[in-house]
């Protein structure tokens, strides 16, 4: 089978078993140099990933991102039973690529509410990710947009009561901006979902701390925004800290809002995820250094 043979069965792959609109940009089989699953977060769609996936695709590095169950064009938008299903998406991208990739250098990246996706995805993932990458990952959610007493409360309460009438979600202001200048698309985010979908996010957010054991022979690299006002930067630190992995960097940008991939500056996002993806490609396993905070 040829390389283009092999692309086109992976493409059917992921939408036949898992019913998944991919979004993918990758180079030959033969000559990736390494492969990252992109995990999109709350309201987003696999078009998040877009210019970060246009600038490893020049230095060779592949990238799958798909439209998670719920959101996007996979599924009933706002709709989701149990956030296992999400674990059992992530599972079923990793595995195909795995099969059709034997470079092995294959890396999880989760943005947000993905962040916390792609760490409790850990246990479903054989081989483990090279690395794994969360950026402003969903810990722990921010009151100064998520109210507890306005929004998380009622939600939570209408979940439970089973309610099945969509709830408006609050979303950053750097959304909203990104949607204006067509750098993502209007059609696929989403902005409501049913209370349900939320009650799963809090169990999702606190399973995620039970995961810090997994990552002990995973390197991890974690970055925050200083102006993030839907998720705590703070809580991300103390994950971090307590997180026994080898080869673990956390890196801040103090003047940067919670939305990396769609703010005018997320060439420097691109830039650093692109040169931390090279550490591991040019040194050999063992000997791989720490990026600088």
């Amino acid at each position: 089978m040829n390389s283009q043979q092999k692309e086109e069965k992976f493409l059917q792959i992921f939408s036949e078993e898992f019913s998944l609109y991919t979004e993918n940009n990758f180079n030959e089989i033969n000559s990736s140099r390494a492969q990252l699953v992109c995990v999109h977060g709350l309201g987003g769609y696999s078009g998040w990933f877009q210019q970060l996936s246009q600038i490893l695709q020049q230095n060779q590095i592949s990238t799958f991102s798909f439209d998670l169950p719920g959101f996007g064009r996979s599924g009933k938008k706002g709709e989701i039973n149990s956030y296992k299903t999400w674990m059992e998406s992530v599972k079923g991208v990793w595995q195909d690529l795995n099969q059709n990739y034997t470079n092995q250098n294959n890396f999880l990246l989760g943005h947000s509410l993905g962040g916390i996706i792609a760490l409790n995805a850990l246990p479903y993932l054989n081989p483990k990710p090279k690395a794994l990458i969360l950026t402003v990952p969903a810990f722990l959610a921010n009151s100064q947009l998520w109210n507890f007493n306005d929004f998380m409360l009622p939600t939570f309460i209408k979940a439970l009561k089973n309610d099945k009438i969509k709830i408006k979600f609050p979303s950053p202001n750097e959304v909203d901006e990104a949607i204006k200048q067509q750098k993502i698309s209007a059609d696929y985010s989403i902005h409501e979902a049913e209370p349900k979908m939320f009650l799963e996010i809090l169990k999702l957010s606190l399973k995620s701390w039970s995961q810090i054991s997994k990552l002990n022979d995973i390197p991890i690299l974690i970055m925050t925004a200083g102006k993030d006002v839907s998720c705590v930067s703070q809580a991300s630190h103390c994950f971090f800290n307590l997180c026994n992995s080898p080869h673990k960097t956390l890196k801040q940008f103090p003047n940067l809002h919670h939305d990396l991939f769609v703010l005018p500056e997320t060439e420097l996002i691109n830039t650093y995820i692109l040169d931390y993806l090279h550490m591991f490609l040019e040194l050999p396993v063992g000997e791989q250094r720490k990026i600088q905070s």
